[in-house]
Order: structure tokens, then sequence, then C-alpha cells
């Protein structure tokens, strides 16, 4: 099966100009992100104006993260195809402008990961602030 996999890597790449390990790598940046704004929000001892950053932090962190599962999922299905291609020695029954929307949609939600990120980020500075003024 290895040397499916590394086939199917070469096809993916060469072919259709696609890394499926993109997506891994922005989960696991997603989730890092996700995991940090889910602690501020269960420790709430910010103004309600940081509460409410918060939140808004969480709830995109939230729909990032559905947005990149699908996007998971959409990779995952293209991938079947063009595997299942190499083993049986067909043609994939896929078009190059299916992982090009792919690629598009995976770098959109790169842009959208990075503002999260930037606005984790800023939020973590403006916490520190206001806790330095309660002591």
């Amino acid at each position: 099966m290895a040397k499916v996999d590394d086939r199917l890597l070469k096809e993916l790449a060469r072919k259709y100009d696609y890394m499926p390990a993109r997506i891994r790598d922005l989960l696991g940046f997603l989730k890092v992100v996700h995991e940090f704004s889910q602690y501020l929000a269960n420790n709430q001892y910010y103004s309600e104006g940081l509460n409410k950053k918060v939140f808004l932090l969480d709830l995109d962190t939230d729909t990032c993260l559905l947005k990149l599962e699908k996007l998971k999922l959409v990779s995952e299905n293209l991938c079947a195809e063009v595997e299942k291609s190499l083993v049986a020695g067909g043609k994939a029954n896929v078009e190059k402008k299916q992982f090009a929307d792919l690629n598009a949609s995976i770098n959109t939600l790169e842009k959208e990961l990075t503002e999260i990120h930037s606005r984790a980020l800023q939020l973590t500075e403006e916490i520190r602030t206001e806790s330095k003024q309660k002591l």
C-alpha cells in the first residue's frame, strides 16, 4: 500500500498541483487556536467588552473548524477517486478544476485562520493590559 500512497502523492502533486498535507497542517494550527479560544471562553474574568471579543473569537474558530472539516471531506473524496484510478489502472473521474477550486478554498480559509490567530494574539494583549489595571 505504501507504493500506492507514494504514487498517489506524486499524481496529486504532478497532475493536480495538490498536497493533502496542507489540510492536515491547517487542522493542527486551527486546533491550537480553537483550544486557546475555548480556554479564554471558559475563564471569563474579563470585562464585558473583552468577554464579547472572546465569544466572537470562539465562534469564529468553531466556524472555521466546520469549514475545514468540509474541505477535508472534499479532499478525501477527490483523493479516493484518484487513488482508485491508480489501483485500477484507469483514468480518474476527477477534473483539474475540482482540485483548483479546493486549493482556492483552502487558501481562503488559510487567510481567515491567519486573521483569527492575529486576533487571538491581540486579545491576549488586551486581557493582559486589563488584568494589570486591576492589580
